[in-house]
């Protein structure tokens, strides 16, 4: 789906640019020159990045190993 009509980006691009490195809004008007039309989209933008993080974020916390856990038990 199109967020930004202006610079004809869309919710998969900004997803993606995230997992590139984007870490806020500033990144993201940068890098895909967004709001710079009429700037509707930002609301949606912001929503976009927020959730992405928060995918990224958990999908971090699930592979990183227990490793106090797993040296307790190899101590015993």
């Amino acid at each position: 789906m199109y967020v930004c009509i202006c610079s004809a980006v869309s919710d998969t691009t900004i997803q993606q640019e995230v997992e590139n490195g984007a870490k806020d809004l500033k990144s993201l008007v940068e890098r895909l020159d967004l709001g710079k039309g009429c700037a509707r989209c930002v609301a949606a933008v912001k929503d976009i990045l927020e959730d992405q993080l928060l995918k990224i974020e958990a999908a971090e916390a699930i592979a990183i190993p227990q490793s106090s856990t797993s040296l307790a038990c190899k101590a015993a």
